[in-house]
């Protein structure tokens, strides 16, 4: 399922119009407690608890955000403002979803994620540095018509650009492209 970038920016502006609508308000709730217990946990604490298990509070954000995003699939399907709109509106109300979350959090959850990899991410560093001395485009049988310089450093840019990126889909796009 293909969606272009226009399209893919036009569908996240639908979002967010969609989210001022007095009928999201249901929705725009349960983003607003998902991300106050994961920005503000302390505060959120006080309040009603995002899931039904309050144990699920204190787990690792990957397992609660992957729960909470199933969570809100179900609840995208079943709302008003997008059950009747077909799959590609609940694949860019998803994709929107994500991306605002995503973007509200993206310090927190990918801080946690590089403390635990930052020895890993120096070892292949290493490792990338000692194979680009001797490994050719040709060894990695890399087409000839993309060896160009111009080829490699256009796809050298999109992979820098990954990091300007907060959402997955965002990330996920910088390499295919």
């Amino acid at each position: 399922f293909h969606i272009s970038d226009s399209e893919r920016n036009r569908g996240y502006r639908k979002f967010l119009d969609s989210l001022r609508d007095p009928g999201a308000a249901g929705i725009l709730g349960h983003i607003k407690r998902f991300l106050m217990s994961v920005l503000m946990p302390q505060a959120a604490a006080v309040g009603e608890s995002v899931f039904q298990n309050s144990d699920m509070d204190n787990a690792p954000l990957e397992e609660r955000a992957k729960i909470w995003f199933e969570f809100m699939e179900d609840q995208f399907d079943a709302h008003p403002l997008w059950q009747d709109k077909g799959e590609k509106a609940l694949i860019m109300a998803r994709e929107g979803l994500e991306k605002y979350v995503m973007t509200k959090l993206f310090h927190v959850a990918f801080n946690e994620i590089c403390l635990r990899v930052a020895a890993d991410d120096e070892q292949f560093t290493h490792r990338r540095k000692v194979l680009q001395r001797f490994v050719t485009a040709e060894d990695l049988e890399v087409h000839p018509v993309c060896r160009s310089r111009m080829t490699v450093s256009l796809a050298s840019n999109e992979l820098n650009k990954l990091n300007s990126f907060c959402a997955p889909a965002g990330k996920l796009q910088c390499i295919v492209r």
